[in-house]
Order: structure tokens, then C-alpha cells, then sequence
């Protein structure tokens, strides 16, 4: 059973779906999960640890068609998301509308969440100021092109009590590629730079079922 579980885990986080190649996708990136027990056990091993609270506003950078914010908003009513990436394929109303549909099918019940759909580009956010209570990139740091551009577009969308999580899977020695080919995350290089960037780490958590590390920073 616990295989079973870390080979379901794995899936989440490269982006398969569990559909067969014949079978109807109901939206074309990402995990498709095959009843509320996927969509619960993804939550509660990944989404649950960016500490998403009811009445919130967050924003998720890189989110693709935001199917990671729908699993949060599937356990936690009343989110206020603004989904962002620079991807329109995967990113556009029709495939966040098949997103929320699956989900709400598998739970039986609406989705009771406020869902924006935001474009960028690599060097811009297109983020509101001083207006989110919470911004998370989730496997997306270690992608950036222009990471001063970005990340001080961020620090300034955070209300002044906001923070920002970064999902990262850590280096194990300086230099290491992930297997799309970009630099995996080096700690010490990674915190010096988001001191750079006008941040200071708030709290570090690790996934019980992954090399994930959770990095929650705050403006300093």
C-alpha cells in the first residue's frame, strides 16, 4: 500500500495523468485524479503544507492551469486565487472551468472559491501590489530566467503581513540538474539570494513523502 501511495505521489508531482491513453481527459496538463481519495491524499502530503487559511488571498506563480489551487480549495472554502503563469496553453479559462468541473464531480459538492486567471511573462508577474495575503511557487524557482525581475515583482504584490513559499526539491551537491535539464536549488546560494531579494526565512518544513522542502519567507 505505502508503494502504491509514493508511486501516486510521483505521478502529482511530474505532471502524469492517471488516465489511460484512450480514456477522456477532462483538461489536458496535469495530474487527472481518479476520485476524492487522489485529490485528499495529494492535499494532505503537498497542498496542506502551504498553509493556505480560509478568506485569504494568494496568489500561485507558475501555477499552469491551477490545478494544485483546486485541490486546496476541494478541503479550505472561500480562497481568493489568482492563478499566474506565462504558459496560455495550459493556463486559459477553458482548461481552469475542466480543472474545477472534474473536481467538484469527484467531490460531489461546488468548489466554494473565487478562481483569477493572471498572465506573465519571464520577467514580469503582472501581479496586483500590496494585495496578497500569500504567494506560492511551487516547483518553479529553480525555472526562473530573471529571478531579481520576478521575485522583486512578488515582494512588492505581498501585503505587509504576506508571505511567500517556495517548493523546492534541495541539491545534494552544488550544481546538480533536475531532469528537465534546469539547476536544482543549492540551500546556502538559494537563502542568500532571497536575502537579496528583501526576504527573510520564516520557517522550513519538509514533505513526509519527498525531497520537497517548504521555504515560508517574509519581507524584511
Amino acid at each position: 500500500m505505502e508503494i502504491k501511495k509514493l508511486l501516486l505521489f510521483a505521478s502529482i508531482c511530474v505532471g502524469l495523468n492517471a488516465y489511460g491513453q484512450k480514456e477522456h481527459k477532462p483538461y489536458k496538463c496535469g495530474f487527472v485524479p481518479k476520485n476524492l481519495a487522489d485529490i485528499q491524499f495529494n492535499f494532505e502530503h503537498i497542498g496542506k503544507l502551504f498553509n493556505c487559511k480560509s478568506g485569504e488571498k494568494i496568489a500561485s506563480v507558475g501555477a499552469s492551469n491551477g490545478i494544485r489551487e483546486v485541490e486546496i480549495s476541494t478541503f479550505i472554502d472561500s480562497i481568493f486565487w489568482t492563478i499566474q503563469d506565462i504558459d496560455t496553453s495550459c493556463l486559459n479559462s477553458k482548461e481552469l472551468k475542466g480543472v474545477i468541473a472534474h473536481h467538484e464531480r469527484l467531490k460531489g459538492k461546488l468548489i466554494k472559491a473565487n478562481f483569477e486567471i493572471v498572465i506573465g511573462n519571464s520577467g514580469q508577474t503582472n501581479l496586483k501590489k500590496g494585495f496578497y495575503d500569500r504567494i506560492i511557487l511551487c516547483y518553479v524557482f529553480h525555472e526562473l530566467t530573471d529571478k531579481t525581475s520576478i521575485m522583486t515583482d512578488i515582494r512588492q504584490a505581498l501585503s505587509d503581513s504576506g508571505v511567500v513559499i517556495i517548493m523546492e526539491d534541495l541539491a545534494k551537491r552544488k550544481g546538480q540538474k533536475r531532469a528537465c535539464g534546469h539547476t536544482m536549488v543549492w540551500e546556502s546560494d538559494f537563502l542568500s539570494e532571497m536575502k537579496e531579494f528583501g526576504f527573510v526565512l520564516k520557517q522550513k518544513q519538509k514533505s513526509p513523502l519527498s525531497i520537497a522542502t517548504y521555504f515560508t519567507f517574509e519581507r524584511n
